[in-house]
């Protein structure tokens, strides 16, 4: 860690742009999970519908 007098323009940038990209390289990771939790929520739902339909008949 840097502090006081050792941050220079230049570090101050550099570490902007390191912490600003971090959300865009670990987004992908955040998609797997959203798509995982909305197709086992559509699985199950398509077992539950399919068990009331045999049911019914």
């Amino acid at each position: 860690m840097f502090g006081g007098k050792e941050l220079t323009k230049e570090q101050n940038e550099a570490m902007r742009k390191l912490t600003s990209d971090t959300g865009r390289n670990f987004s992908f990771i955040r998609g797997l999970i959203f798509a995982l939790i909305i197709s086992v929520t559509i699985f199950i739902c398509g077992i539950v519908i399919k068990k009331v339909r045999r049911n019914n008949e």
